[in-house]
């Protein structure tokens, strides 16, 4: 098959690289298509993933609204010189393409909230596959798994972490260190929300450096007092760094659900929730705290918790839980899209 796949965020990326890979090694020719959003084109060269280039959404809304149709169109160009037989991918430019192409579609859903961007692709989608505990039903093209994007590039069987990372943070082995993550609050679904303020960055800071090292990663720029601990390296080491850390704690969705992947406790400060992100709540891998001086307790409670509590309530966790990539594999390559 000639499987045209689409990503614009480097988390999109991340969920759907190992799926490349593996339709790859089946036979199957792979077009991908991506654009620049935060690191994504960075994590995409680091990856050696062979791209085709399409442009970027810019910053601000309107002309995030602009590029939507603009996005669709060169999407539709690749199209119709590729002639793929399916597109996968986020978002909703390709899921035009497709649909005025008359290709068929397979998207993913899993955040509610945002749902100006889910009116726009869910009406022209082929197929929608989202985690069983997502809230909405889109009828006979939803399909509902008991599973979730990070477990196609985080579990044990996927991620293999660089142990090279601690020498390259100056870190030795038994050190404490916490992994902080602030996000800029730009985004289309982030209208009218706000994160944590600056006293209480700098408070949170202060309390993680009781237990030892903290690195921050933010999308924007740090106030003067915490900017000495801002994550050194490439953004693509996070993940690595993340892997030997003791706790995260910020207003990323996607890393909280990370480390709920691979035993390191989390602690979600952003007042949206993700139905993923809300099932490894009721499994105690994440704590959603919004109040500072929860946020400080739930700290102090976790540095002292084993380790080894968190280790294996993850894996117990996982374990009951659908291999995305085997799954999406079969649906593929079986044609039950069709269907």
């Amino acid at each position: 098959m000639k499987i045209l796949i689409d990503t614009n965020h480097p988390a999109d990326t991340h969920f759907l690289k190992n799926l490349m890979r593996l339709l790859k090694n089946n036979g199957h020719e792979i077009i991908f298509v991506t654009s620049d959003k935060d690191i994504n084109i960075d994590l995409c060269n680091t990856l050696n993933l062979d791209y085709e280039f399409i442009g970027s959404y810019g910053k601000n809304l309107m002309l995030k609204a602009l590029m939507v149709p603009v996005m669709a169109w060169r999407l539709i160009k690749i199209s119709l010189r590729v002639k793929p037989d399916i597109l996968i991918g986020m978002g909703s430019r390709f899921v035009h393409a497709g649909f005025i192409l008359s290709i068929p579609t397979i998207t993913f859903a899993h955040t509610e909230h945002a749902s100006e961007q889910n009116i726009l692709f869910t009406p022209f989608a082929t197929k929608i596959i989202s985690p069983i505990t997502f809230k909405y039903d889109y009828g006979k093209k939803h399909i509902k798994l008991n599973s979730f994007h990070e477990l196609s590039y985080m579990t044990p069987k996927y991620f293999n972490p660089n142990k090279n990372i601690l020498k390259d943070l100056n870190i030795n082995k038994d050190d404490q260190y916490s992994i902080v993550r602030f996000v800029s609050w730009n985004a289309s679904h982030d209208v009218g929300k706000k994160g944590l303020s600056k006293k209480e960055k700098i408070t949170i800071v202060a309390e993680l450096l009781k237990y030892g090292n903290v690195f921050i990663s933010s999308e924007g720029d740090l106030p003067d007092e915490i900017k000495q601990y801002e994550f050194p390296l490439k953004a693509n080491r996070l993940h690595d760094a993340l892997a030997y850390s003791s706790l995260y704690i910020g207003e990323g969705a996607t890393m909280a659900s990370e480390s709920a992947c691979i035993g390191i406790p989390a602690i979600y400060t952003n007042p949206l929730i993700m139905c993923y992100v809300k099932d490894q709540i009721e499994n105690d891998l994440v704590y959603w705290e919004l109040e500072i001086d929860d946020i400080l307790k739930r700290i102090i409670s976790i540095f002292n918790t084993p380790k080894e509590e968190f280790k294996q309530n993850s894996s117990d966790y996982i374990s009951s839980k659908i291999d995305l990539n085997e799954w999406l594999i079969d649906f593929i390559e079986n044609k039950k899209y069709l269907k």
